[in-house]
């Protein structure tokens, strides 16, 4: 809509003819209008985003199939989580070893977790979690499969990818327990390219 106003302040402006002026404005100015004000919107609105914290980041790893794939692009809120913590079953970016992914928030402080062939028991409840993957048979790896149980403290969280058998999670001691300063923002929505 901004666009269209722009253009049309342009086309008025320069088509219009003032009766006190003998001042000829060259009709090229139209077709540098168009473009210049093309970057001046997309510049306007990507520093709107930037500045209220939407950014789109590109996906690396097959961790999240079938919700997001390599290579599959997302606009995330790093604002989302200034002011609250996340809950079980959310998505989250955090920073890890230098790097930024995605996971699902599984146990949040205060919680205990263990898991039996692949399994999950959230304080003594067995976890039906609809939006995983597997690709291997459960048990199949057990240092994924079966593990606790883990108290989790304040402040922390346990992540897994949804494609379990190939998530570099909490589970490995290579990531361990997020900390709630590591949670950089929340997907909002993916798509592909």
């Amino acid at each position: 809509m901004c666009l269209l106003l722009s253009l049309f302040a342009v086309f008025d402006a320069l088509l219009s003819k003032d009766a006190g002026s003998s001042i000829r404005i060259s009709r090229w100015w139209i077709f540098a209008g168009i473009p210049v004000n093309y970057l001046d919107v997309n510049l306007l609105f990507t520093l709107l985003l930037w500045g209220s914290g939407f950014r789109t980041f590109v996906f690396a790893s097959s961790s999240m199939e079938p919700r997001l794939n390599a290579g599959d692009k997302f606009m995330a809120d790093q604002r989302f989580y200034h002011h609250r913590s996340p809950d079980r079953g959310d998505l989250v970016m955090f920073r890890s070893r230098g790097y930024v992914t995605v996971k699902r928030v599984i146990a949040v402080g205060g919680d205990t977790i263990d898991s039996k062939d692949g399994v999950i028991y959230l304080s003594g409840q067995v976890q039906y979690e609809r939006f995983i993957q597997d690709k291997f048979e459960k048990g199949g790896e057990p240092e994924l499969d079966t593990f606790g149980p883990v108290e989790i403290p304040r402040g922390k969280f346990l992540v897994m990818g949804d494609n379990r058998d190939l998530s570099l999670d909490s589970r490995s001691s290579d990531v361990g327990l997020i900390d709630a300063t590591a949670i950089v923002g929340r997907p909002i929505y993916g798509y592909h390219v």
